[in-house]
């Protein structure tokens, strides 16, 4: 069974615990984390919107500052504030710490909501200056570390390796055109056949993908699985978790987005060829299931192409 729902694009926080956990098992997470690391040397996790409990710990130097129950709250004040201006932007957000050490997170939305957010940084762009290592010394103060562990922590910092900046905006571009992929492939897990659904339901796919360009109706789909408007509208909801109105539109939009990129058709010939009876209904349900319009869609995924 697919995911539960309780209201279109209204998520609740275990629903989007399911999705965040549904993108983490994916091969294309799996593979591109792993080509990324490769490539750029720069660590990538996957992490959910909620409230930041602990910080990442990518460098020596920021293990040791919080591996000892002293924890910094500088660090974790910095990495909420990091996640709080990503959700309130829904764009990239790149922000460097008190030790100047700097770090991004990327948002994946559901729509125009971010779910998730992909994290790298923890590295330094530049050599440490002076005024820094004395904010350092007096924060180590602060919080009565012993000389030892004032030692083991700065050596940690200044074997921090220094990353070259032009690299590091490129691999962030790479993250804003993932972090687009894996919108997608969320709607592709929303929208997938775990293979062990009711016969009718199955059916109500089939006949909806082979009539989506045209007027499906309600009752013409229940009607070919000889059951009730009432059942079958249960029936549905329950095994794919969302309505039949929902699947409907967000099977039309995710072809439109396929024909946005791969043709040069106008707009407007597009949200006929999928299946919607007027421009401002494919607009409104593109909004909705993809978080921008389709102009925006097209143009800001061809210009993260071109960056790229």
């Amino acid at each position: 069974m697919n995911l539960p729902n309780h209201g279109p694009m209204r998520a609740t926080p275990s629903e989007e615990s399911w999705m965040v956990d549904r993108l983490r098992k994916s091969s294309l997470y799996r593979l591109y984390r792993q080509a990324f690391q490769d490539a750029t040397g720069l660590p990538l996790t996957l992490i959910s919107t909620g409230p930041a409990s602990s910080v990442p710990d990518h460098q020596p130097f920021c293990r040791h500052l919080n591996e000892t129950t002293k924890r910094c709250s500088h660090c974790l004040a910095a990495h909420r504030e990091l996640r709080t201006s990503a959700h309130a932007s829904g764009e990239a957000v790149t922000k460097t710490c008190f030790a100047a050490l700097t770090n991004t997170v990327v948002p994946v939305r559901m729509g125009s909501k971010p779910i998730a957010f992909l994290e790298t940084g923890q590295e330094m762009l530049t050599p440490p200056e002076e005024n820094t290592l004395g904010r350092l010394q007096a924060l180590c103060q602060d919080m009565r570390f012993s000389p030892s562990e004032f030692s083991a922590l700065m050596s940690a910092y200044l074997a921090t390796p220094v990353y070259e900046l032009e690299r590091y905006q490129a691999a962030v571009v790479l993250l804003r055109i993932f972090a687009r992929q894996l919108s997608d492939e969320l709607n592709r897990i929303l929208l997938q056949t775990d293979g062990v659904e009711p016969r009718i339901v199955t059916q109500a796919k089939d006949y909806i993908w082979a009539h989506l360009e045209e007027n499906v109706r309600l009752a013409d789909v229940a009607a070919n699985g000889h059951v009730s408007i009432y059942y079958f509208c249960r029936l549905f909801k329950a095994t794919v978790g969302m309505t039949f109105t929902e699947y409907l539109g967000r099977q039309r939009v995710e072809l439109a987005k396929r024909l946005l990129l791969e043709s040069r058709l106008p707009v407007t010939q597009i949200a006929y060829d999928v299946g919607f009876q007027s421009l401002s209904q494919f607009n409104r349900s593109f909004l909705r299931y993809a978080g921008e319009s389709p102009t925006c869609y097209r143009h800001d995924a061809r210009r993260t192409e071109a960056t790229a």
